[in-house]
């Protein structure tokens, strides 16, 4: 057999079987993620097919509006700093939905705790199944009961969102409260700007937040929305209070507004004592805003 002949055979054989690796993974190598198949995610816009100045031209590439997406921000498991998964709103935004991550203290071989809150924004309430919590059963144990706190998470995540009509996606960005300065130094304010260009004003006090004292019981926190021209409104009473939790504040906090801006989700940032250290978590509020707001 000639050399070009040769080379002209293995550079087929070579073809042949890239082609057949390429079915085979149906991405010539990279597996196939699919999204969410029970909890539902907004539709991209359709155009009109009439409307002859946005009709696709034939053979171009059909222009597709990117699929919604939950907001995530990183944890640190150095720093015991959870994750956070903001997975959005029902449609007609009276609940949503929002996920944690922590990595554990590094004290124990099997740690961590995976946790997935569906709240009711009009009673600022968790609804029938939420928070659903995920650990390990025995901490000390060689082999950690279940192995995989995220992969147990994604066993029932789906289940929950769809039973509450979580729509995943279905969240406006993120506003971030800014620092504002407290005429009375009773608390710590923040000035949340809401998309509809009006601005509210947050204040949180904190209720038996002494770290060194605090235990079991833990500390509360009064949360107190403000608008110019407008009756308080009194979203947290500093009732309600979180074992070994010693601070809650807005500065690591979030906001989120639902679909027709009547209903917030406010995240606030917690700190809770732990094995040598603080765990720095997410709690959150759910607010329907009054009439006039």
């Amino acid at each position: 057999m000639s050399p070009n002949l040769a080379s002209i055979l293995r550079l087929a054989l070579l073809t042949s079987w890239g082609a057949l690796a390429c079915g085979v993974l149906s991405a010539c190598g990279a597996p196939v993620v699919q999204p969410l198949d029970e909890a539902k995610r907004p539709e991209p816009p359709r155009k009109d097919s009439k409307d002859k100045s946005t009709a696709a031209t034939p053979g171009a590439p059909a222009d597709v509006a990117p699929t919604p997406e939950p907001y995530a921000r990183a944890g640190d498991p150095k720093d015991q700093r959870e994750e956070l998964r903001f997975w959005g709103f029902s449609a007609d935004g009276t609940r949503y939905a929002f996920e944690t991550y922590y990595h554990g203290p590094g004290a124990a071989h099997c740690e961590g705790e995976a946790s997935l809150f569906v709240v009711d924004a009009g009673k600022d309430a968790f609804v029938d199944g939420s928070p659903l919590v995920i650990k390990h059963k025995q901490p000390e144990a060689e082999r950690c009961d279940p192995p995989d706190l995220r992969a147990e998470m994604d066993r029932h995540r789906e289940q929950l969102l769809h039973r509450h009509a979580i729509v995943v996606g279905n969240q406006g960005p993120a506003i971030v409260p800014a620092p504002a300065i407290d005429e009375q130094g009773k608390a710590r304010a923040s000035t949340i700007a809401l998309p509809a260009g009006t601005s509210l004003r947050a204040e949180v006090v904190v209720i038996d937040g002494d770290r060194e004292k605090v235990g079991e019981r833990g500390a509360a926190y009064k949360l107190t929305l403000v608008r110019e021209g407008q009756p308080p409104k009194l979203v947290e009473p500093g009732t309600r209070r979180r074992a070994f939790v010693w601070d809650y504040d807005l500065d690591e906090g979030l906001v989120f507004v639902g679909p027709g801006g009547r209903h917030l989700a406010i995240v606030l940032g917690t700190a809770q004592r732990s094995f040598e250290g603080d765990r720095h978590g997410y709690m959150s509020n759910g607010v329907k805003l009054p009439d006039g707001w």
